[in-house]
């Protein structure tokens, strides 16, 4: 899914060097902001219940993966990709060709 985002964010597959700077931020990110899951036992009438509640991590990958591909190489295909995207919908509005 996040190869996927970059290669939107980017109008290209990402390279395996690129995936795996991506990936290596990414759990840095989670190991500093892991999921966590609180579970408290109740015991009573002969019988144990267990309540758990988890608490999100705050990091978002999408996004990460956005700012990530921005950053590639000075964010220069990340433009010329949001370049080619908004020229082929303005030219596929107008009824033309896209690119």
């Amino acid at each position: 899914m996040l190869a996927g985002v970059l290669a939107d964010a980017l109008g290209r597959a990402p390279t395996d060097s690129e995936l795996a700077q991506f990936m290596a931020k990414l759990n840095d990110a989670e190991s500093k902001s892991p999921t966590k899951t609180i579970t408290r036992y109740i015991n009573g009438g002969g019988t144990r219940t267990s309540i758990s509640r988890s608490t999100p991590s705050d990091v978002d990958p999408e996004q990460m993966a956005e700012e990530f591909a921005q950053g590639i190489d000075g964010g220069k295909p990340y433009e010329a990709n949001k370049r080619d995207s908004y020229i082929s919908g303005l030219l596929k509005s107008l009824g033309g060709f896209s690119v």
